[in-house]
């Protein structure tokens, strides 16, 4: 099993993973997320992190790194 929460660089692991999965017994491809993958409500809500650290490197954003919840199907099309 391989999750992956699709931050960007979690995608550019992914698409390395996917060049050596011939050397893999892969049973499934999990989708993970947490309160930091905040996509935006297409209103301009501001997303303020709990976490003292996240918040002093992001600030106020209406949106994250996201690319979305399909991202792993264009990759295997792809292969």
């Amino acid at each position: 099993m391989v999750t992956t929460d699709g931050e960007i660089y979690d995608v550019n692991t992914f698409i390395r993973f996917l060049m050596y999965t011939n050397e893999f017994d892969t049973e499934g491809l999990i989708y993970s997320s947490s309160m930091w993958h905040w996509k935006g409500d297409g209103k301009g809500t501001i997303m303020v992190s709990e976490m003292e650290m996240t918040r002093n490197i992001y600030g106020e954003r209406n949106e994250l790194r996201w690319p979305g919840t399909t991202w792993i199907q264009k990759m295997e099309q792809q292969t």
